[in-house]
């Protein structure tokens, strides 16, 4: 009796310490699924990434706002009840159906800007009520060349928060990193067309440093070389800046 009581009291202490790992196994997934909730994601870090935080982006990529909505996807999710496009809406209806796009695709439906979701950095948009400058052609110019300043004001906050974001793969050899180092220098500083990847390099990082409005014009430009994932750039690759 005193040797069966023994073995029940083990039993009983293993049973309670299997039933925790597992416990422990079914939080994980939730505790994960909750770090992209919309309550989590820093919104105007993603459009700072996408568009230099202008709300009222149309720069004629096919991508619209500040949250870089194809026209589609701004449909798809309820954005025409609020304007007929995303860029015609305001901020706070831009956020309202990039968490319906959220809930639906995940933070991946930024490929490259989704990295910056968990930042906590804050960035002052522009534009924030939507494009409303459409009536005359002067206002028009001064809301654009608003969005140029900012585009070079972003510049260092986007160059800075690149280790974050998906960067260049750096697979080739080390003398050819060297040597791609250099080379990079050399485009970046000309006038000339092209930027050489080097390592810790994405598109996001490239089109500010550059002056280039967002990401997206940049990718299109070169997605011959960079090939169907915008996140997976490769040290020593050529792109054209347009």
């Amino acid at each position: 009796m005193f040797k069966h009581a023994l073995k029940s009291k083990s039993f009983t202490r293993n049973a309670v310490a299997t039933a925790a790992i597992a416990g422990a196994a079914i939080a994980v997934p939730v505790m994960m699924a909750g770090s992209a909730s919309a309550d989590s994601v820093n919104w105007t870090a993603i459009a700072n990434c996408e568009s230099s935080g202008n709300w009222a982006a149309d720069t004629g990529n096919g991508f619209y706002g500040g949250l870089q909505f194809t026209q589609s996807t701004w449909d798809a999710y309820g954005g025409d009840q609020y304007a007929s496009s995303a860029n015609l809406a305001s901020e706070a209806d831009q956020i309202t159906v990039a968490e319906a796009v959220l809930a639906g695709q995940g933070i991946g439906a930024w490929p490259v800007c989704g990295a910056y979701a968990g930042s906590g950095t804050t960035y002052s948009g522009t534009n924030t009520s939507g494009d409303t400058s459409s009536s005359s052609t002067a206002s028009s110019d001064t809301s654009s060349s608003s969005s140029s300043s900012s585009d070079t004001s972003s510049s260092s906050s986007s160059s800075s928060d690149t280790s974050s974001a998906p960067a260049a793969s750096s697979s080739d050899t080390s003398s050819s990193s060297s040597s791609d180092t250099s080379s990079a220098s050399t485009s970046a500083s000309s006038t000339g067309g092209t930027y050489t990847v080097v390592s810790g390099d994405t598109l996001s990082g490239i089109a500010a440093k550059e002056g280039i409005s967002n990401w997206h014009t940049l990718y299109t430009e070169n997605e011959s070389t960079v090939g169907s994932n915008p996140n997976l750039i490769l040290v020593g690759q050529v792109l054209n800046l347009g």
